[in-house]
């Protein structure tokens, strides 16, 4: 058994917290692109990080908090410019916001496949 083996069997017991991609439509009918970083905070507490890209050093465009219950997320952004909510399904969430500006959106983790680090394989 490899290393990468045992990972493999260890389960991903946290329902929310990873990489995750998205899509939505505010209420100008603008539709936009995102990508997530949640992260788990403790007792039922989630952050999660909007950024333009997952590998930035820049600022992150939004800044969600709130606590998953029962597979709901109800949340603040923007220190409270923004409220809004969602639901997690599985791999999938769907949301929306409400502020300066309402909309709506939808997000999927991005799963990461596991390199083989074989010599004729690429990572």
């Amino acid at each position: 058994m490899t290393p990468s083996d045992d990972l493999e069997q260890i389960p991903n017991i946290d329902p929310f917290s990873g990489d995750w991609q998205g899509n939505g439509t505010d209420s100008a009918g603008n539709e936009f692109a995102f990508v997530a970083k949640v992260g788990h905070l403790g007792d039922n507490k989630y952050r999660v990080l909007i950024l333009d890209k997952l590998d930035t050093l820049r600022k992150p465009i939004h800044i969600m908090d709130g606590v998953l219950e029962n597979n709901q997320f109800p949340h603040n952004a923007d220190e409270g410019l923004y409220e809004g909510g969602g639901t997690l399904s599985e791999d999938t969430f769907e949301g929306y916001y409400k502020g300066p500006i309402d909309g709506t959106y939808k997000m999927w983790r991005i799963k990461q496949e596991a390199c083989d680090t074989a010599p004729d394989k690429e990572c």
